[in-house]
Formats: C-alpha cells, structure tokens, sequence
C-alpha cells in the first residue's frame, strides 16, 4: 500500500493550487499556482522521500509528512508563502500513515508502530500536535482509510495483521468510538479502500477482493432503525487487475472507479439503488491525490501538474458536495423518523465542541494580527512607505519577468506548431504515395490470380489430353503383345 503515498498529490489552499511529487533521485518537489496565473517553477522540499502523506486544514495550510528509506518522519508546514519544518511528535512508522483535519481545524494522524500496535496523533492550533491513545484496542492493525465528517466525527478503516478482518469504526480519538462493523475477513488488502461521506451523511465503503476479481460495496445510511443502519454487502465484477480504487460523486449519482494496467478503467455508477458498469481508455492520464479537508480521493490528469481532469466536479464553485444542504438535511430528517431530535442533539454537542475549539484557534490568530499590527504601528511612516514601495516595485519586476518567460514559451510553441504541421504535411503526403502503391500491388496481385487460373486450366487440359494418348498407346501396346 506504500505504492499509492507514492503518488503525486494535488490540493487548493484559499486561493492557491498546490502540486506535491516525488522526483526520479527520490526528492520530495512542490509547486505552487495562484488563481488564473500558470505554475510556478519547482522546488525541493525534501532531499530523501520515500513516500509521503498530506492534508490541507481549515485555515489554509497544507500539512505534509514525509517518509525516508528507514521509515524515518519528517514534518511540513506549507502555508500560501512559506514552507516551515516544525518537530513532529511522532518519530518513525513502518506502516502506511494516514492525516485528516477537521473543519474546525484540528488534525489527526494514525499509523502503527514497530510492535504494530495502532498509534495516534491530534493537531491544534494552541498545543500543536500531540500523542493521544487511539480510544479503543488496535493491537495488530493497521490504518488503512480515514475521513472527517462537517461534525468532526473520524471515519476509520483498519485491516488485521492477524486474521485479515477489515473493520469499521466511527468517534474522536481519545474518546469513545462506536462498536467495529466487521467488514470482511480473511481479506488479502494489496490496496486501500476507498471511503466516501455524502451530501447525506450516508456512509460509503468499498474495497477489493483478489481472490474473487470482484469490489464489495457497503452502505451505512444516516439516521436510527428501521431506514438507517448498514445495508446488505453488493458485489461489482471487476474485468482487470485492481491497481486504484476510488469514489467520485456528482449531484445525480455516486460512481466507483478502478484503474487497472495500462491506463484502462471501469466505472460502477449507481443511480436510484441500481449499478450500471461502463470500461474507459484513459489514454496517458496519471493517477493523482486530490486532497480537501476531511480527507482525499483519486483523480486522473492529464498533466503533471495537472491542468486537466478526467473527474470533473459536478457541482457549483465553492459549494462542498459532501455537506448537506436544505435539502439534503430534509431527506435526513424524514429517513431518522422520530430519532431525529436525538440524533440532532448529538450532532449538536458535537458541534458545540469543535465551535469551541475553532473559537480559541481565532483568538490565536487574532493575537498573531495584533501583534503584526502593533509592529506595523511601531515602525516609521516614511520607513513604512519605502518598504511598500520596494514591494510593489518587486512585484512589478516579478510580473515583467513572467511576462517575458511567457513570450518566450509563446514563440516555442509557434515553433513546435510549425514543425508538426510540416511533420503532418510529410505524412499526409507518404500516406497517399502509400495508398497509390497499395492498389496498384492489388492489381497485380489480381493480374496474376487470372494467369494463374488461366495457366492451371491449360495444365489440366494437358493432363487429360496426355491421359488420353496414355490409354491410346496401351491398346495399341496390347494388340502387339496378342500377335506375338
């Protein structure tokens, strides 16, 4: 599963568009795109990245966890212009990590030790990150699948070491999580599942079985019995190999997509409960991280980075498909029936909590403010004035030079237009020179079929005829020897 924190990862933070990849000497490489301009050039983050994790949070920054060759962590801070390296509280991992922040800005991080015991880690803006007991027994397990919810509540899969059981679990580290949900067992898990909360809040898991070349679907819908509750385990045929499994959901229906050698994939969409199966070339697309808050999915690019998608959104700019909306809390309501005013009150304390919590990360962030205004104020008017002239004047010099690489890269793809229309021409030309020679090697080749019909019916002709004198000259043969 180290194979999929290979893979190039893409997120937004405000504004920005954020690019991570591994490079081929193993550097961990970032790039950076703000809105409506092209992607600035590359920079090495780290020298010697094995594999890497990432999560953007609430407050517009991307945290990034890398993994050397001896399983050794290393920490990132990307904000929209720095990159720092604060401590992390966690060391070392031999398995698969996962990161997931909470809308209200907290983080969690599991993973599992070297004795693979299940370990955790949370992240607030007043303490930082610090280690926490998971909330109940991961002893042989490992993380496989994580995913916060608009309440702060974890989505959390783990796969056993010891008998091969894929669980589920829902709650808050440290605190009391829900009764595991055995989602299967005996499994061989040469890739993660994929998980998925809907505009809903229905729960949606899936992962694959080799042994069966088939994905198992399961469905936990919101709200108390009889409506809500896991529903019966479905089974979608996979035709290839499994390499990539991921969700994609759009206003109209829910897809599972899976990639498997060269580029082919198959999409499961589901629409009003029933699952209809279409297989797509992809062409030269890359599998990609798409990362938001609360947790991430694949995508398909056509670039790196990526300046198109495969998958594309579905849904008005800005909006989160994974909330719900009026709409979307109406149907809930009318699914949990009379348990609805519990279940609201829950969500509620919840809330409550990570309201609280977001409340002491603004006043952090307000004291940041107050003290880069009291700085601002100290300084000197006419030092102030030169500093923002020298920074416009910076930014002027900045944008001329973009300006000019931008020329520069218009003039060369004019001359690569140039040489493939000349290159297309040739070919054009050669085809048709082709095409000539073909049908006239076809004519020949019919010219010679005649002659050789013609040539095989006078060979018979002479057969028959030289058959005939045979019989002829043995009666006459006869008669002679009679004489005699």
């Amino acid at each position: 599963m180290s194979m999929i924190m290979m893979l190039p990862y893409f997120c937004q933070i405000n504004q920005q568009s954020v690019f991570l990849r591994l490079n081929e000497r193993g550097e961990l490489c970032l790039q950076r795109k703000d809105l409506q301009s092209e992607w600035r050039p590359e920079e090495v983050i780290h020298k010697e990245c094995r594999c890497f994790a990432a999560a953007p949070d609430a407050r517009g920054s991307l945290h990034v966890i890398a993994v050397d060759g001896k399983r050794k962590l290393t920490y990132f801070l990307v904000g929209e212009a720095d990159i720092r390296q604060p401590p992390f509280i966690i060391k070392n991992s031999p398995h698969h990590i996962i990161l997931s922040f909470y809308p209200g800005g907290s983080g969690c991080f599991f993973s599992s030790d070297s004795s693979n015991r299940l370990i955790c880690a949370r992240y607030t803006l007043a303490t930082g990150w610090s280690e926490e007991k998971p909330g109940f027994n991961g002893d042989m397990s490992v993380p496989v699948c994580l995913i916060t919810d608009k309440s702060g509540r974890l989505h959390l899969i783990t796969y056993s070491l010891t008998d091969g059981s894929l669980l589920y679990r829902c709650g808050m580290p440290g605190q009391k999580w829900t009764e595991p949900v055995q989602l299967d067992t005996a499994l061989e898990l040469p890739l993660p599942p994929a998980l998925w909360i809907d505009a809903s809040l229905n729960v949606h898991t899936a992962w694959y079985v080799p042994r069966q070349h088939s994905i198992n679907y399961r469905l936990k819908k919101a709200g108390g019995w009889p409506q809500g509750g896991w529903q019966p385990e479905q089974y979608l045929q996979a035709n290839m190999p499994v390499r990539l499994l991921s969700f994609h959901e759009q206003p109209d229906s829910l897809k599972i997509w899976l990639m498997g050698d060269g580029g082919q994939i198959q999409i499961f969409s589901r629409y009003n409960g029933e699952w209809d199966c279409t297989e797509h070339e992809t062409g030269f697309r890359l599998p990609v991280r798409f990362g938001f808050v609360g947790g991430e999915w694949y995508n398909l690019a056509d670039s790196l980075p990526a300046t198109g998608w495969f998958f594309t959104a579905g849904q008005e700019e800005g909006k989160d498909k994974r909330y719900p909306t009026k709409a979307g809390r109406e149907q809930i309501k009318a699914a949990v029936g009379t348990d609805w005013q519990e279940a609201q009150e829950q969500q509620l304390l919840i809330q409550i909590m990570e309201l609280m919590e977001e409340n002491r990360n603004l006043k952090a962030i307000l004291n940041e403010k107050d003290e880069a205004l009291a700085r601002y104020r100290a300084m000197p008017e006419e030092d102030f004035y030169k500093k923002q002239h020298a920074e416009q004047k910076a930014a002027i010099k900045k944008l001329e030079g973009e300006l000019r690489r931008r020329d520069s890269e218009l003039k060369s793809y004019k001359d690569q237009v140039e040489r493939l229309q000349k290159q297309l021409a040739a070919r054009e030309t050669e085809q048709k020179t082709d095409r000539a020679e073909i049908t006239a090697l076809r004519q020949q080749i019919s010219q010679y079929q005649q002659q050789k019909a013609s040539l095989s019916s006078a060979i018979r002709k002479l057969e028959q005829e030289l058959a005939r004198k045979k019989g002829i000259f043995g009666s006459i043969s006869s008669l002679f020897h009679k004489r005699e």
